[in-house]
């Protein structure tokens, strides 16, 4: 028999899996992500039956959570709010929670980063709406480095920066 429905069908299927893989990690180093994130897409659909599909799983998430982490430090605010939507409905789906917290997590980072932007530009009221956001997004609020640790450290200046503008 021969190939597509031979002897060595699944261990061709195999190969092609981890070469898409190898593809994906090496495009990974460049930050490509749409084309990382098509290859690992194909992947998981089209070769779930071979044991590059948990790596790609693991590799996707990872990835998710490194492009959202890149369009907030390039101030994509919005990009990466949608990125880690994304990647909270990936891990939720796929039930791996800790992906959903995760998301959450880098989602209230989001917000705490917006609202230090409108701090700087004297936007003290759109930065307390962002302050506030961060709060009700964290899932782990009651860690010392948590994102709502770091909020309750700017409400006090916000509140008297906002009132000093009003007065």
């Amino acid at each position: 028999a021969t190939y597509p429905a031979g002897t060595f069908t699944s261990k061709v299927r195999a190969i092609h899996a981890d070469v898409l893989l190898s593809w994906a990690e090496e495009l990974r180093a460049g930050e490509q992500y749409s084309d990382i994130l098509a290859k690992i897409d194909q992947v998981i659909a089209d070769f779930s039956d071979t044991s590059a599909a948990p790596k790609a799983i693991t590799l996707k998430t990872e990835l998710l959570t490194d492009w959202g982490i890149d369009l907030r430090s390039s101030q994509k605010f919005s990009e990466a709010e949608a990125k880690f939507d994304e990647l909270e409905a990936w891990a939720d789906a796929n039930a791996d929670q800790e992906y959903v917290t995760k998301a959450k997590t880098e989602k209230a980072l989001t917000y705490l980063e917006v609202a230090k932007l409108y701090q700087s530009q004297g936007e003290f009221n759109a930065a307390l709406e962002q302050v506030e956001k961060a709060m009700q997004t964290d899932p782990i609020s009651d860690s010392n480095d948590s994102p709502t640790s770091q909020a309750r450290l700017l409400i006090p200046a916000l509140y008297c920066q906002t009132r000093v503008i009003s007065a």
